[in-house]
């Protein structure tokens, strides 16, 4: 078992590497991604509650949803007859 901190290196297409360059010789920026990619994770491996998992909710993001979107909206879109 693995315990502390580890590196590893992850491979970014193209036109992502090119969006977040700019910031890489950053330090705050690489915090931010090593929380961002951790957090991430421990949503990957259902290791919630963390903090992220209150804001992922509220932005609709959820493994399985208990409804289908279009039920329960309060404002669902118009249905067309077929």
């Amino acid at each position: 078992m693995i315990s502390g901190t580890m590196e590893v290196t992850i491979n970014l297409p193209d036109d992502l590497v090119k969006q977040i360059e700019p910031f890489l010789g950053e330090e705050d920026f690489r915090t931010a991604l090593s929380d961002l990619v951790q957090e991430a994770l421990k949503g990957y491996l259902g290791l919630w509650p963390s903090p992220a998992a209150a804001l992922l909710e509220l932005a609709g993001i959820v493994s399985q949803p208990g409804v289908h979107a279009e039920e329960g909206a309060e404002n669902p879109a118009p249905t067309h007859p077929s």
